[in-house]
């Protein structure tokens, strides 16, 4: 009756998961987890962790490739590349994900390694944010990340070039220019 209704279905694999638990039928739940993670919940973070416990070190990243090989961008695989502490995979989708969103929420962890990285992809998405005329409040918005870029490692340097490059290319757009002068 639940066929193509993806949420009844998840929720009837984790009951059957928690029976084949408690019954220790571990292949039976081993199977479950792996229907979840990569069917029905796909990049689940806790089935994640959940199918982890259940190999040994050396297993699991065998097992961890496979779940890898099998999950998209779009499958929230950044989470899982976070959680195994695979940095360089994740600066890969940062950097393959278009805006701001998924560079702002990994920032803190890879500036330290890739900030030269991490500037270009700011770098590059701002300047398409430029682009079109807009708003004070908008233009304030991108001083505040440029604001932000200037705390990174070289970022200084980055954010004066941008700024430099816009004064020429915008400088028919005054309210950009006055928010662009509280960088100073």
């Amino acid at each position: 009756m639940d066929k193509g209704i993806d949420w009844k279905i998840a929720g009837h694999i984790k009951k059957k998961k928690e029976i084949y638990r408690i019954q220790e039928n571990k292949n039976a739940y081993i199977e479950q987890l792996w229907k979840l993670q990569l069917e029905y919940e796909k990049g689940n973070l806790e089935t994640f962790m959940e199918l982890k416990s259940q190999y040994t070190p050396e297993e699991w990243v065998v097992k961890r490739e496979e779940i890898f090989n099998k999950l998209t961008i779009f499958d929230h695989i950044d989470r899982l590349y976070n959680e195994e502490k695979l940095y360089d995979r994740l600066l890969e989708y940062v950097l393959k994900c278009p805006g701001l969103y998924a560079v702002q929420e990994y920032e803190s962890i890879l500036k330290k390694d890739y900030s030269e990285q991490i500037l270009k992809k700011y770098s590059d998405e701002i300047n398409k944010m430029a682009l079109t005329p807009n708003t004070r409040k908008y233009y304030s918005e991108l001083v505040s990340q440029l604001q932000r870029m200037k705390k990174m490692k070289g970022g200084t340097k980055v954010v004066e070039s941008i700024v430099d490059d816009w004064k020429v290319k915008y400088k028919k757009r005054p309210a950009m220019m006055e928010e662009l002068e509280r960088l100073r």
